[in-house]
């Protein structure tokens, strides 16, 4: 899946754009604050409805504009005996009247959608979960040092980019939530107790699923980062994933060797937990913990209050961890997110690297555009180094992309 053209109208400080990049290699060269990363920006938005910068849906909007628009052309390459195809992607932004804010619709080949869920199932569903975006950014060093809030977060994008179906598993997990805490809050009668039980039954269900997925994906991914890492640092000692859980009943994922791309195992068991044990675990927690969440009056134990993280040589890599030793996992874990992707859907995704010039050293950077090169991968790479060579290069400046020749 390849982008062929990207099309901006009032998106953040662009008043017009026609961008149509090459399908491997491009850097978006140019001077801080020409709209370098409002590019790929965009180009994530058509693919997952969110942006990797502000949540505000008014700051992607040029100041002054009562309308703005997002629009991209992807394309399939053929493969084997299946035919090429193209597909039009269109995000528009109009200012309501009475409202004084802006309102998001989504278009695909110029049928609007009227929820995120309904335009994602196409984007993950319809079209063989082809149109993904593995994105690289300097707030990734939140998936390090930011809240649990955020490492569920990122992981839940990874794994919905693969499994539609985990997206509509947290959906369901998190309004049942917070129907759960609503009558926590409130004075307890038996009526609501049961009410409590029932909700609790359903976050059961979507939970235990919730938590399978993300442990599976986890497992499954260490060995790979590991492999990567001692790639890109050789030197760099053997990580490992901590679990977080007050009822999972997990700790700790280890990989083995460098070279060893068996499945690795959970420590003191030799399988991620089966959805039945997870589900015991998951009953006997609430069971323990209910005269403590009507105290609290909101629930206290769930996949929405886990948390992972890796270590280095047993410490959080978090507090432990150099600047360079956490660019490095960050890469290789952003790397293994794309060959998981490409293993699980059968498609490549697009890989969007922003700020290039200040987050990669001279090592990663070779590592990194040497593996490039030769994925096949679609790249967008944003840069203010002026030294870059091969691919295709555009330069921003003034309002104006043109490629440089």
């Amino acid at each position: 899946m390849k982008l062929k053209e990207l099309r901006l109208r009032n998106f953040r400080n662009w008043e017009s754009v026609n961008f149509q990049p090459g399908d491997r290699l491009n850097f978006i060269y140019g001077n801080n604050g020409q709209g370098k990363t409002s590019l790929i920006e965009a180009i994530g938005i058509l693919s997952s409805l969110r942006s990797f910068r502000s949540g505000k849906l008014d700051d992607w909007i040029r100041h002054g504009s009562m309308a703005a628009e997002i629009f991209g052309k992807i394309y399939q390459e053929p493969r084997g005996n299946d035919f090429s195809w193209e597909t039009d992607l269109k995000i528009s932004f109009q200012k309501d009247a009475l409202e004084q804010k802006f309102k998001k619709a989504a278009f695909i080949n110029n049928k609007p959608y009227k929820s995120a869920l309904g335009y994602l199932s196409q984007r993950y569903g319809s079209v063989g979960l082809g149109f993904h975006c593995v994105i690289f950014n300097p707030a990734d060093h939140d998936l390090i040092r930011g809240d649990p809030s955020e490492r569920r977060a990122a992981l839940d994008r990874m794994i919905s980019a693969e499994c539609f179906d985990h997206l509509k598993d947290l959906q369901k997990y998190q309004k049942t939530l917070e129907q759960k805490n609503s009558l926590l809050k409130n004075d307890h009668h038996s009526s609501s107790s049961l009410l409590i039980k029932s909700y609790e039954d359903q976050m059961i269900e979507y939970g235990c699923r919730i938590t399978a997925r993300r442990l599976n994906w986890l497992n499954q991914a260490l060995p790979r980062i590991q492999k990567t890492l001692s790639q890109i640092a050789p030197t760099q000692s053997e990580i490992s994933i901590e679990i977080r859980s007050k009822w999972a009943g997990v700790s700790e994922l280890k990989s083995k060797k460098f070279d060893d791309l068996t499945p690795i195992h959970f420590s003191g068991q030799s399988t991620v937990p089966s959805i039945e044990l997870l589900k015991s675990r998951f009953e006997e927690s609430l069971n323990a913990n209910r005269k403590l969440e009507m105290l609290n009056k909101h629930s206290l134990v769930g996949p929405h209050r886990d948390d992972w993280q890796f270590t280095l040589r047993g410490n959080l890599l978090s507090s432990h961890g150099s600047q360079g030793e956490i660019r490095s996992v960050l890469l290789a874990l952003k790397l293994s997110e794309v060959a998981q992707f490409q293993e699980t859907c059968g498609h490549l995704p697009l890989f969007l690297l922003d700020d290039f010039s200040s987050e990669l050293d001279g090592l990663r950077r070779t590592y990194l555009l040497d593996f490039l090169e030769t994925s096949g991968l679609q790249v967008f790479i944003t840069t203010t180094d002026p030294k870059i060579s091969g691919g295709r290069v555009f330069e921003i400046s003034n309002g104006l992309c043109e490629e440089r020749t």
